[in-house]
């Protein structure tokens, strides 16, 4: 692995990013178009969603042309070791409904004794509602803006160990969680598993907002760029409207 990824596993994660700048923002505008992912030998497609059978999915995966080029530029600079798996991109407001109704009685089984408000509060941590413009204007991923994804290993076709699933809804899931020192009475992981963990996060992290990428501090796998989520963290106004309707138009 060459200097700038050993750099990047050495570095803990902080969820600082650099101002954007005007020529930042008319690239994101000028690449805004709907388009799909292809499927390549470092590049897979989980569709995780889709497969699970949630309503409103699609077979195929959708994303803002941006978000494909700096996939395509990611990849680049990987060693021919690792490739990119990606869970979820453009999601429809019909499964957003579906995860968060699916997300809402997983919490509830797990938790019961929690207060509807404090159910409500516990979800949106892993889903954002889709009729909550308060929070969210779009839904990140309605957007087309953001992504779900992790590094694998191409000659195993094994995911690193990230130290949580994808969706996960548990501290675990927390990106920088293991930016704690370990501590050697849980049981879970031993401390080299546990380094290996957080130098794996801290690489992915580190790529992903090295290419204009934010993070969601909840979800050690979802980055945004260009959507609502991207402009609150860095304080901005502008972001990506609904992709629904382009996605519609790609598929007839």
């Amino acid at each position: 692995m060459d200097d700038k990824l050993s750099i990047l596993m050495k570095t803990p994660i902080e969820h600082d990013y650099s101002e954007v700048s005007t020529d930042q923002l008319l690239e994101l505008q000028q690449n805004d178009q709907a388009v799909e992912l292809t499927p390549l030998s470092r590049l897979k497609l989980a569709n995780s969603y889709f497969l699970e059978g949630h309503y409103g999915c699609i077979e195929r995966m959708y994303c803002r042309e941006v978000v494909a080029k700096r996939l395509q530029l990611l990849l680049a600079v990987l060693p021919e070791t690792l490739g990119v798996i990606v869970f979820d991109a453009f999601r429809s407001i019909a499964t957003q409904h579906s995860l968060f109704e699916s997300i809402s009685k997983d919490i509830r089984c797990r938790y019961p004794d929690l207060t509807a408000g404090e159910l409500h509060t516990e979800v949106r941590k892993f889903v954002a509602h889709p009729d909550e413009p308060s929070r969210f204007a779009i839904p990140p991923h309605n957007s087309g803006g953001a992504i779900d994804l992790a590094l694998f290993n191409v000659n195993t076709g094994n995911l690193l160990n990230f130290g949580s699933g994808f969706d996960e809804q548990t501290p675990l899931a927390v990106t920088d969680y293991f930016e704690q020192p370990y501590d050697h009475s849980q049981t879970l992981f031993n401390e080299t598993q546990w380094l290996t963990i957080r130098n794996n996060r801290r690489l992915l992290f580190g790529l992903m907002k090295s290419y204009g990428f934010v993070n969601f501090s909840c979800e050690w796998w979802h980055f945004d760029l260009g959507d609502c989520l991207w402009a609150n963290e860095l304080g901005i106004d502008w972001y990506y409207p609904s992709m629904e309707q382009d996605v519609r138009t790609l598929k007839e």
